[in-house]
């Protein structure tokens, strides 16, 4: 069809339908203003979509909980055993990775072998000491009762037989020195004998009439003191006289040092092993056996894939704080396409870093439903809605 009979189509078009168009825009205008109406290049109407503020970011998908594992500074050497591999199941302490640890086992040896030999070295010393303390004991029980003894006879009164017993005695030797003397045959030997008996029994039995000397009961009383304090330091366990205390005393503190000794060399030793701090799935394992590894390179990752969650790089200052923890996000993962999932913002870090010259603020989410699909390191694009 020509241009000149298109034209006239058209406008014999327009002034049939011009009472019916004229009404139909009529009607639109009533209700819909010229800002409110889009053309479309086919001349239909549209009505403008109403646009909802975000904040877009990239992040990570990581465990909810998880840990990185390697050996300790000044801690390097050949792998010697590996004992767990990439998806199983370990448990708190569960043992994952040897290096080869001679020399360590070697000191470990060495102070244990020190420590049993003090031990054995005290447990006969205390045998020999308590057999002579025993001794000591017994000695020192017979003196207390020796001691105890005289006083008791010092303060106790003479009883009517005992002075009896004393009188008896005065008369007999009286008689004695008597009959000597009159004899007239007695040497002066045997006089001086009876004579002496004779001052003896006198005195004995003043003092069984008067009872003991003040200061003969007090001499008594301060040595049955004396023998009272030497038993109970024996019983106490504690050796007088000598220097520098008692040889189990001496023994016990080297004994203490050899405990010491041997915890150090055996932490030193643990040091040449990793095991697991936490429950979990092992993620990874970097290494293998006989292996030559460094202090500080990760060789063994585990995480808690009970939950996962999501770690931001690129939340810029100009809109983290249009960010707060409670906030909803969606978020969409490069490795599963056309499907979107929901996530919680957990924390906001108030500390920025540089970024090729852009100061950036981490953003940590929580992933709201498990998902056995996800995998740590996955790729996602993070929406905020701003309300």
């Amino acid at each position: 069809m020509n241009r000149p009979t298109l034209a006239l189509c058209i406008v014999a078009a327009l002034v049939i339908l011009g009472a019916g168009g004229a009404a139909l825009v009529s009607r639109m205008a009533d209700t819909v203003t010229v800002e409110e109406l889009e053309l479309t290049p086919e001349g239909m109407i549209l009505e403008e979509a109403e646009v909802v503020p975000e904040i877009t970011a990239d992040a990570t998908v990581v465990p909810g909980e998880y840990v990185e594992l390697s050996f300790p500074e000044g801690v390097s050497g050949k792998i010697k055993t590996v004992m767990v591999k990439e998806g199983v199941s370990v448990a708190v302490g569960a043992p994952l990775l040897t290096l080869d640890a001679h020399e360590a086992a070697q000191t470990v040896d060495q102070a244990r072998d020190k420590l049993r030999s003090m031990e054995q070295r005290r447990a006969q010393a205390e045998k020999s000491e308590s057999a002579t303390l025993a001794e000591r004991k017994l000695a020192a029980r017979l003196e207390v009762a020796q001691a105890q003894g005289k006083v008791n006879k010092l303060k106790a009164k003479p009883t009517n037989t005992e002075l009896a017993v004393s009188e008896q005695a005065v008369k007999d030797a009286e008689v004695k020195l008597e009959a000597l003397r009159v004899s007239g045959t007695s040497s002066s030997g045997e006089l001086a004998a009876a004579e002496s008996t004779l001052t003896v029994a006198r005195a004995t039995l003043t003092d069984a009439r008067k009872g003991a000397d003040p200061d003969e009961l007090k001499v008594a009383e301060l040595e049955l003191e004396k023998t009272e304090r030497s038993l109970k330091t024996l019983t106490d366990g504690i050796v007088l006289g000598q220097e520098g205390g008692s040889s189990l005393e001496s023994l016990d503190a080297e004994i203490a040092a050899a405990r010491t000794e041997v915890k150090r060399a055996e932490a030193e030793l643990g040091k040449f092993e990793l095991r697991a701090p936490q429950a979990g799935t092992v993620m990874f394992v970097g290494t293998k056996a006989g292996e030559s590894v460094k202090a500080g390179t990760v060789l063994v990752r585990i995480a808690n894939t009970s939950q996962w969650k999501l770690k931001t790089s690129n939340v810029t200052e100009a809109d983290v704080y249009k960010l707060t923890p409670g906030q909803t996000a969606s978020f969409t993962l490069d490795a599963i396409e056309d499907e979107s999932f929901t996530a919680t913002v957990e924390s906001v870090q108030r500390f920025g870093q540089l970024d090729r010259g852009e100061l950036t603020y981490p953003v940590t989410l929580t992933i709201d439903t498990s998902d056995d699909r996800l995998r740590w390191g996955m790729l996602a694009s993070v929406s905020f809605t701003i309300e």
